[in-house]
């Protein structure tokens, strides 16, 4: 096809040393169901488009396939007669970056092409993406950091970050022969929009990120410096009206960051009026612990309302938050019910996160923006609550029991949950605990791969509704449990003869099941699971600290991942450092190891055999070894005897002080020859016998619980050492060969 001679080309034009940009797209959606063009192919750096804030703009193309972000809206063209004009697009992203390379590879002409790439990467400003994490690389281009040329020295926010209540003085420490630039609406600053620091100013009733630059005289700019100030101001009671059973009824404050009390004249504050919030003015709320439930329509409509936060909410009501469109920060962590439309039309939102939370209403999340969804405990998630959710590329539902059903007004359905219809689910979608997939669930929504444990009914396989082909097939991983499996069904008011349906399925499953036989009857294929099949991307040689984690992407059923340590770089002694359904993990928790790796086991139904699959070891080049420092101390006891001859043995006793849990002696030859050395278990003794002539100066020294050479804060190895001589004749080893032929040794 076209598609694949472009690949093969860029794919060939990369490996012999070229840098290749391409344009991710201006759709807003993946571009890993859009590989129309190089910005899906593996050659090309994919570039999306940032705005003047430095976050993603709103219509940039996401996916796994992006790899930087570099400005993109507004930028200035040139045009005919001497004239600009601002325009947008991740066609003038592409450029930035091509340009950034191409003086790099001036810069460092001996490097290549791949050693470049790995400038950008490591140096790029990761800014605020935990909202976009997966769908945009490794943040902003950044050639001044890429290039390595001198900085000027950053500014430092004196005050720690996070909320404040009544009023914040900010202090900004500036460099020696340095100025310091400022901003604090949102863009980062320069000489020509920022604030030249002078003096400390006050922050009051308002949520204000601050970003700094340095400027001298001798080097670049520097590195920027951002921190995020919350200051609420406490309400007091003439600001609300509170009834006996600690209802508050009305609110006539004029603050914008407000933290509720928790006594409102002398009564503890319990709950709100419905619609409360609807009309104020407010920006930012902090409710009581005491509050337990946010009741209905709270907010409803509100369009000022930005962040909301409750540690002590467990139930959110139906439309507490309806179309609340500037809503983008909800901190609710013991939340455990959301009610029918409680976030409907609430498009500020990027990301939510309930870990407790169990139960999700009717439509709650429907048309809003949402990217991820974390959802770790929920259990039921009721008829289009994730409906239209065009931009949810990662959701996790690991603990899924039920996709609540509903009759489809105005359609052909009959009982059908649509909960993620129109969707955009590029995620891998494990549901371990779900056993009977709804119809509809994921109708025309570009799901890319679902994974079942347990399910035995399949009602409504997805299908994909497109205009334009995709690239794909949808991979499913199905189990023995399985017993019928029907497609979803297009509604009348669907069907059109310019429309595409998709039904494409690699099905990985076990050997002899219904799954296989389903798989084959229809044409798709078919992948038995097993320790070699089952890896569909392994882990990369190699780790550097801006890749942020690593994940074993590996298929098949109840799972377990077990991640290993260990500094040897073999499977062989290493350190479990993580064990459960997480098949990420963060490196840099566990900086004291070189090396990584994964070992997922795999088990369809409890009468079939467990499945152990191993990943590749990868070693984390971001690794600094330092070695651990220790007050302990090892000695050795004085020989019976320190010459031997041919075969004679003497053991050496070892006492060790002081050590660290974990700690170990051990013993090698480290100078000479004439013996070999036996430790015992312990490490407390070693055997020593005699093999040849010569002299030996033998070890003992002390390592940590991983392995690592113990050394004393003057940097030694914390040791001791003992010579043993041995004098061996020809006669020798024949007197000793038959004294042991002879049992007389």
């Amino acid at each position: 096809t076209e598609y694949d001679f472009l690949n093969d080309a860029l794919e060939y034009v990369h490996n012999n040393g070229c840098i290749l940009t391409a344009s991710s797209g201006n759709t807003g959606s993946d571009i890993d169901y859009m590989r129309r063009g190089p910005g899906g192919m593996d050659a090309p750096i994919t570039i999306a488009a940032s705005n003047k804030y430095s976050m993603p703009t709103s219509w940039s193309t996401g996916g796994n396939s992006v790899e930087f972000m570099a400005p993109g809206e507004d930028v200035p063209v040139i045009e005919p007669n001497n004239r600009y004009r601002l325009s947008s697009g991740t066609s003038f992203s592409a450029p930035f970056t091509a340009a950034s390379a191409a003086l790099l590879m001036i810069l460092f002409p001996n490097e290549t092409n791949i050693q470049i790439e790995r400038r950008l990467e490591s140096t790029a400003d990761k800014c605020d993406l935990a909202s976009y994490e997966k769908m945009f690389g490794y943040g902003i281009i950044d050639v001044i950091g890429a290039s390595g040329l001198d900085r000027s020295t950053s500014a430092d926010i004196q005050l720690a970050e996070g909320k404040y209540i009544g009023e914040a003085e900010i202090s900004i420490s500036v460099p020696e022969g340095c100025q310091v630039y400022y901003t604090i609406n949102q863009t980062y600053p320069s000489k020509e929009n920022g604030i030249l620091y002078a003096e400390p100013f006050i922050l009051k009733d308002d949520t204000t990120i601050i970003h700094t630059v340095s400027y001298s005289e001798d080097c670049l700019r520097s590195d920027y410096v951002s921190k995020t100030y919350s200051i609420y101001t406490e309400g007091t009671d003439e600001m609300f009206e509170i009834g006996t059973d600690g209802i508050i009824t009305t609110y006539n404050g004029s603050v914008t960051n407000l933290k509720i009390p928790d006594i409102i004249n002398g009564i503890k504050v319990t709950g709100f009026k419905e619609s409360l919030f609807s009309s104020a003015k407010l920006y930012a709320v902090i409710f009581p612990q005491s509050v337990k439930t946010i009741p209905s329509k709270l907010f409803y409509g509100n369009k000022t309302i930005q962040r909301v936060e409750g540690v002590g909410v467990t139930d959110i009501s139906a439309q507490a938050f309806y179309s609340c469109t500037n809503l983008y920060e909800v901190n609710f962590p013991e939340v455990q019910t959301i009610g029918e439309k409680a976030f409907w039309n609430s498009t500020g939102l990027s990301g939510i996160n309930f870990p407790e939370c169990t139960y999700i209403g009717k439509s709650a999340f429907e048309n809003t923006l949402i990217r991820y969804a974390y959802l770790k405990s929920v259990e039921t998630i009721c008829f289009r609550a994730f409906y239209k959710c065009k931009c949810l590329y990662d959701l996790y539902v690991p603990n899924l029991v039920e996709l609540r059903k509903e009759s489809y007004i105005g359609g052909t359905w009959q009982g059908a949950s649509l909960a993620f219809e129109e969707g955009k689910v590029s995620c891998v979608i494990d549901m371990k605990n779900l056993e009977e997939l709804s119809y509809g669930a994921f109708y025309s929504s570009s799901v890319k791969r679902l994974e079942f444990s347990n399910v035995k009914k399949i009602e409504g396989m997805p299908i994909e509704l497109c205009k334009e082909p995709t690239y794909g097939t949808i991979t499913v991983a199905l189990p023995s449990t399985l017993k019928s499996i029907s497609f979803d069904e297009v509604p009348l008011d669907d069907a059109d003869e310019n429309i595409n349906y998709l039904y494409s399925y690699k099905v990985y499953g076990s050997k002899g099941t219904f799954a296989e036989r389903w798989a084959k009857e229809n044409n798709f294929e078919f992948v038995e699971i097993t320790p070699e099949t089952a890896i569909i991307t392994d882990l990369p040689d190699e780790y550097y600290s801006y890749m942020r984690t690593l994940e074993a992407d590996i298929v098949g059923f109840n799972r377990i991942y077990q991640w290993y340590g260990t500094n040897t770089g073999r499977y062989n002694n290493a350190q479990l450092l993580q064990s459960g359904d997480k098949k990420s993990f963060d490196p840099n928790e566990h900086k004291q190891y070189r090396y990584y790796f994964c070992k997922v086991t795999s088990k369809d139904g409890e009468d079939s055999e467990l499945i152990e699959i191993t990943t590749r070891i990868c070693e984390n080049k971001s690794y600094t070894y330092t070695p651990p420092t220790s007050n302990g101390k090892v000695t050795i006891a004085t020989p019976s005897n320190r010459y031997l001859k041919y075969g004679e043995k003497t053991t050496l006793y070892a006492n060790a002080t002081n050590l660290p849990e974990g700690a170990k002696i051990k013993w090698k030859i480290v100078d000479g020859r004439g013996v070999t050395l036996e430790p015992s278990s312990t490490g407390l003794s070693c055997t020593v016998t005699a093999t040849v002539d010569g002299d030996a100066v033998i070890e003992a020294y002390l390592v940590d619980k991983n392995g690592n050479l113990l050394k004393d804060i003057d940097g030694k190895a914390i040791a001791a050492r003992e010579g043993i001589s041995s004098e061996v004749n020809p006669w020798m080893i024949f007197i000793w060969y038959f004294k042991r032929i002879f049992g007389l040794i």
